[in-house]
């Protein structure tokens, strides 16, 4: 049985946008791999309890956002797409499983990408990553309150896709340049050297096992 229903959570304590981002990208993903998701639910953890009924069926739990057919964003670059593809391609066996699925689902490879590739366009700054960078390090416990209290107001908010920067979504031009990370390669880019901090305790995971792979290859 195709699994239908995913769950994203952010341990990193960073803004909800960031999860929620992330379980746009992911709903794409299952799409655009013929697997006809239900929902895909994001939470961000910032030492708070895990929601109850995280699972249940019907409307998220307070503070989830839900992402589903009538509400997610096309996020798939066409980057992002070309990996999926070639990753698939290498695999006969996965192949298989993915050509069953979009034709169970009714939909070709071209359909699917259609509907999921993230148009063309800037994408709107994500206020989290920006207000973060412009507070001072060692800020008061007051506006540290407050800042934790607008995340949380912001748990419901709509996510527009972010394309370009990893960690504020600002794109290459108009006096924007991107740098690739080079730990993993270029699997995340960055506008600033405050960015990519802000950003490092998301991206370190997958900076780290990319690079691990790297060094794998070259014993080979």
């Amino acid at each position: 049985m195709t699994t239908k229903r995913f769950i994203v959570i952010e341990a990193t304590g960073s803004c909800n946008h960031v999860a929620a981002h992330r379980a746009h990208e992911l709903f794409c993903l299952a799409t655009y791999l013929g697997m006809d998701p239900k929902w895909v639910r994001s939470w961000a953890w910032v030492g708070n309890p895990l929601p109850q009924d995280l699972l249940r069926e019907g409307p998220a739990p307070a503070g989830v956002t839900q992402v589903e057919a009538g509400s997610f964003h096309p996020s798939l670059t066409g980057v992002m797409l070309k990996a999926v593809d070639d990753y698939v391609s290498s695999h006969p066996a996965i192949v298989e499983v993915v050509d069953r699925e979009r034709e169970e689902a009714g939909a070709t490879q071209e359909a699917l990408r259609r509907k999921v590739l993230q148009p063309d366009g800037a994408a709107p700054v994500d206020p989290c990553s920006v207000r973060a960078a412009q507070q001072p390090r060692g800020g008061s416990t007051s506006s540290n309150n407050q800042e934790q209290q607008r995340r949380q107001q912001q748990q419901q908010e709509h996510l527009q896709p972010q394309l370009g920067c990893s960690s504020c979504g600002k794109v290459k031009g108009d006096g924007v340049q991107l740098r690739s990370c080079t730990g993993c390669g270029g699997m995340a880019k960055y506008c600033s050297v405050e960015c990519q901090r802000l950003d490092w305790p998301a991206h370190k995971t997958d900076c780290k096992a990319a690079r691990g792979r790297v060094t794998q290859q070259a014993r080979a």
